[in-house]
């Protein structure tokens, strides 16, 4: 009954060493991984942004025209596409041709473009990128340079908004969660194996060593193939047979 108890003891400190270290290091993991994930999937995003832009423009530089399949697939994407110039203090769409022409009235793309805009003409840039926080703590992605279009100064504009970084953000985070909570039920099984697997013998070889205290000289230590527990035993089996000796 004491060795019941004992074992049982000792086995469920070694399942609750490994459990509790499963989880500390698959919750850091899984932290790591979500914030490392979403600071680079932004940085791709405007990188892809960026490629498109160069795209487009060597496009205006050779023909004047702009490929609409890319546009759709930009779109598709959540990539925004405009060319517009400014105008005094109004800015004018050039591209798409559908609105050419059109003054651009909504106060948060107004907020937008212009900042863009100025980032272009105070820093006398050909071109810049980056992330943009509106009034209305709305994030937006951009990328932007100078283009002339239609012979005109223009600026071109791709943007994208922040809820599609973090929809694609938060599908990631749920299947990491999900992998997670998988490696979780997994670890308590091989935890509970692996501490029955260690705690046995230590509990048997500290068994034998208490009846071998009270007189019992015949007792061996038993191996049980962990290569440490059994030089333990052979350890306490030498030591065993010298004091016997003596």
């Amino acid at each position: 009954m004491k060795f019941n108890k004992n074992y049982k003891k000792l086995r469920t400190s070694i399942f609750l060493y490994f459990f509790i270290f499963t989880v500390l290091l698959v919750f850091l993991i899984w932290v790591v991984q979500t914030v490392f994930f979403e600071v680079n999937y932004q940085r791709n995003r405007v990188e892809t942004m960026n490629s498109y832009s160069e795209v487009i423009y060597n496009s205006i530089n050779s023909n004047n025209e702009i490929n609409e399949n890319l546009v759709i697939s930009m779109n598709e994407g959540g990539i925004n596409a405009v060319i517009v110039k400014k105008n005094n203090e109004f800015i004018e769409v050039l591209y798409p041709s559908t609105k050419l022409g059109a003054q651009i009235t909504d106060a948060y793309t107004i907020e937008l473009f212009s900042s863009i805009i100025n980032r272009l003409d105070i820093e006398n840039q050909v071109k810049v990128s980056g992330m943009k926080t509106l009034s209305s703590n709305e994030p937006y992605l951009y990328s932007a340079r100078r283009v002339i279009f239609n012979e005109q100064p223009s600026y071109l504009i791709l943007v994208c908004h922040m809820n599609s970084v973090s929809d694609a953000v938060n599908v990631l985070k749920i299947q990491l969660l999900t992998t997670a909570i998988i490696v979780l039920i997994i670890s308590i099984f091989l935890s509970w194996i692996i501490s029955g697997r260690i705690s046995e013998p230590v509990t048997k070889m500290s068994k034998v060593a208490k009846r071998w205290a009270s007189g019992e000289d015949s007792l061996r230590f038993e191996r049980c193939g962990y290569s440490e527990i059994d030089g333990l035993a052979d350890s306490l089996n030498y030591a065993k047979s010298e004091i016997s000796k003596s």
